[in-house]
């Protein structure tokens, strides 16, 4: 929901949208508060004394399911859909040709859907009303983004890169059904400040249940619906396929890149392909950075994709290998003007990507050697990069857990979840040698939503546990002996005992058994992913650890 999104987390705490006391607005927009916190972050980094770079990933949710947009938004594109998707489709193609942004030799694709066989009519152009309105919100903010760069003095030297993830979806949701808007509120209400988890919510907070179908409006927060097949057929002119799919109306997004001071190409089209991981590459390169090999002690994946910084004046990009994808089983490879391209369980497809853009044209039977090369390049690219065996996604493997009730472990210990205590119900009881005080993470396992975690801060020992997203934190009554020792917590029966040696630190009761198995894996001496605790994401700790023992309690 934008009016009411689940699982928003502020810091390391999940929150309420309603319920947050550093946003207050009169009226909860998730499009809004994404702008409004990247103006925020922008002026409050300028203003602090560390004048160092900045870095923002600001992924607006907009325009995706479910319809929802605000009525003065709504009301700018009142009437403008309400001749079907035809015209729109034609229109769009004949723009873009017109701008250049496209050959005038590319084939329009069949159109979907005959607007004359339409039932609703006004619900559907409603339909594409509030998708317009859902784009031009994040437009708004986007503008709001670039005011607050050019205000504050970070307008010339900050680089741009704007982009969508996929092409427009097809996916009929809440597009059926016999609802009507109740008079009354008909469910139990949910309190403003308890927090959603629920993807797709079954009622809104005062207790109205979702509605969708044809004769409910979509755009109101108790509404769920999204465009259909035909106006994401509209959306992605002059490609055919939609999202899920790895042809080019699944995946052909543009690329505007901005930078004033660093880009000499202004307003110019580049049509050499790139992929979203050369994004990395790029900002590596005009970092003049090297892109490391390990990370506290362990070797990370290599760097994949291209600098696209060649493209900024004018030069080919240097890429050697060919571009893959894969997803949900749909398969492609990109080598130079060739595109092999399958449905998943399908035969390839062969498509030259500098005549036939639009893959209108299936040149396999003609070229069986291209695509016998590409296919077998796909293979091994999806060996290496453990995309097989393909459908695996669709049913994944019963979890197993361990049945070990003891574990022994040392600083830089990590147990990958199937691998770690499993404390589902349980207690536990954990001993940590300390051979000298520092600060940081003892031992942590699981993240923000659940998990638990030994660490010592300002000096004392603390034990934070997170369950069902509610963090509770036992906290020693004074600051730790800078001298060795066995630092130790008893978590059993809903109660929590921190001891140095034989002499407790705290005792707190009211911290239930977790109901759920921490996702994160168990670390030893840090917390690198899902922090569990109230502490900053630097939290290796200082001093060092001996022998670190887990027993599991009834």
């Amino acid at each position: 929901s934008y009016f009411d999104p689940g699982t928003l987390t502020r810091d390391n705490t999940m929150i309420s949208p309603f319920a947050d006391p550093e946003y207050k607005p009169s009226l909860y927009y998730y499009t809004d508060a994404i702008s409004d916190h990247a103006v925020r972050y922008i002026r409050e980094h300028v203003a602090s004394p560390e004048k160092k770079p900045f870095f923002m990933y600001v992924a607006y949710t907009a325009a995706h399911w479910p319809l929802h947009a605000l009525e003065e938004d709504v009301a700018k594109y009142r009437g403008r859909y309400d001749g079907g998707y035809e015209p729109i489709r034609r229109a769009r193609f004949e723009r873009v040709k017109q701008l250049g942004l496209i050959s005038p030799n590319w084939e329009l694709t069949p159109q979907a859907g005959n607007w004359d066989e339409v039932e609703h009519k006004e619900w559907e152009a409603r339909c594409m009303e509030v998708y317009a309105a859902q784009i031009d919100r994040m437009d708004q903010g986007i503008g709001r983004i670039l005011k607050a760069l050019q205000e504050t003095g970070q307008w010339e030297n900050t680089i741009i890169f704007f982009l969508q993830d996929n092409g427009a979806c097809q996916e009929a949701i809440g597009r059926t059904g016999t609802w009507r808007r109740p008079v009354e509120p008909t469910l139990p209400s949910i309190p403003f400040d308890a927090i959603r988890t629920d993807v797709r919510p079954s009622q809104n907070r005062r207790g109205v249940p979702t509605l969708t179908g044809p004769f409910i409006m979509p755009g109101p927060e108790d509404t769920y619906i999204s465009y259909g097949i035909n106006w994401a057929n509209v959306s992605n002119t002059p490609f055919r396929e939609y999202k899920h799919f790895v042809h080019e109306g699944g995946i052909a997004t543009p690329l505007i890149v901005h930078w004033p001071a660093g880009l000499t190409r202004r307003g110019d089209l580049e049509h050499q392909p790139g992929h979203l991981i050369d994004l990395m590459a790029t900002c590596v390169d005009l970092a003049g950075a090297q892109y490391p090999v390990e990370y506290h002690g362990e070797k990370i994946v290599p760097m994949e994709g291209v600098s696209l910084v060649p493209l900024f004046k004018g030069q080919a990009i240097n890429r050697k290998t060919p571009i893959f994808f894969e997803h949900e089983g749909n398969r492609a490879v990109r080598d130079g003007k060739w595109k092999l391209v399958a449905k998943e369980n399908k035969p390839w497809e062969l498509y030259d990507m500098e005549t036939d853009r639009t893959e209108m044209h299936d040149l396999s039977a003609q070229h069986p050697e291209i695509v016998a090369r590409l296919a077998a390049a796909w293979e091994e690219w999806a060996k290496r990069a453990n995309v097989l065996p393909l459908g695996a996604w669709r049913a994944e493997a019963k979890e197993t857990f361990s049945t070990r009730t003891h574990f022994t472990l040392s600083s830089g210990s990590q147990l990958k979840r199937s691998e770690a205590p499993f404390i589902v119900g349980k207690g536990l009881k954990i001993l940590a040698e300390i051979k000298s005080v520092g600060s940081g993470v003892i031992i942590s396992h699981g993240g923000s939503a659940h998990g638990y975690a030994l660490y010592i801060q300002d000096g004392k020992a603390c034990f934070s546990v997170r369950s069902q997203n509610k963090l509770q934190t036992v906290v020693a009554e004074r600051p730790l002996p800078q001298a060795a020792g066995i630092l130790s917590v008893v978590w059993s029966n809903g109660t929590v005992k921190l001891s140095w040696n034989d002499d407790v630190l705290a005792s707190a009761d009211g911290v239930p058994p977790l109901t759920s198995m921490p996702q994160d894996s168990l670390e030893v001496g840090r917390d690198e992913n899902g922090l569990v605790g109230p502490y900053s994401e630097d939290n290796i700790f200082s001093g060092k650890l001996g022998t670190i023992t887990i027993d599991i309690l009834p």
